[in-house]
């Protein structure tokens, strides 16, 4: 669960603390959870793609993956998604980084490779972000996605966000320098 210092910071004084789960039409968006642990773990497993669109290395392991729950479930906004009909993981969304000063967010989202294709991700970003200028002070959200990242891109922009930039050869992984699309999303 969210420690109230992280929720102050986040919310801003005078703001309701996060829920602890979302619900849309056919997903829960759940708090995380160190009984995600396992869940988690074999999701990653499971798609055997993911390090080559997100931050989780290739060979990741249960104890690197208990690691990061351990960290990320104390901070807002890390969610996992969880199909209703079903009430398996099917990937994580999170609010990875707010900067309240400037009053913006930075969100990151991906599904296992067997969950693609067929909306979810689409339904937890819209609710995700409707939550977050809801119930918090946050006034833009923006998102980092690799060029190549055709689906997440998709996604999106299929949620309203708009390119914003892009920054060529900005980044090293999966050795080699890629370029980085910023998109955003603002309160309206």
């Amino acid at each position: 669960m969210s420690s109230p210092e992280n929720n102050e910071r986040a919310f801003g004084k005078g703001k309701r603390l996060q829920p602890e789960k979302i619900e849309t039409e056919r997903l829960i968006l759940e708090e995380l959870s160190t009984t995600h642990t396992k869940s988690i773990y074999d999701l990653i497993i499971s798609s055997g793609d993911l390090h080559k669109s997100t931050h989780i290395p290739e060979g990741y392991t249960l104890d690197e993956a208990t690691e990061w729950v351990k960290e990320k479930s104390q901070q807002p906004y890390f969610f996992v998604i969880i199909d209703k009909v079903s009430g398996q993981p099917v990937g994580l969304i999170s609010a990875i980084d707010f900067d309240l000063p400037s009053r913006n967010a930075e969100i990151g989202f991906w599904l296992g490779k067997e969950f693609r294709g067929n909306g979810f991700a689409n339904e937890a970003l819209r609710s995700f972000i409707d939550t977050m200028f809801d119930l918090t002070d946050i006034q833009k959200i923006f998102a980092r996605v690799f060029s190549d990242n055709k689906a997440s891109i998709k996604t999106l922009e299929g949620c309203d966000f708009k390119q914003e930039g892009e920054f060529v050869d900005h980044e090293w992984h999966s050795d080699y320098m890629r370029n980085v699309l910023f998109f955003g999303i603002t309160r309206s």
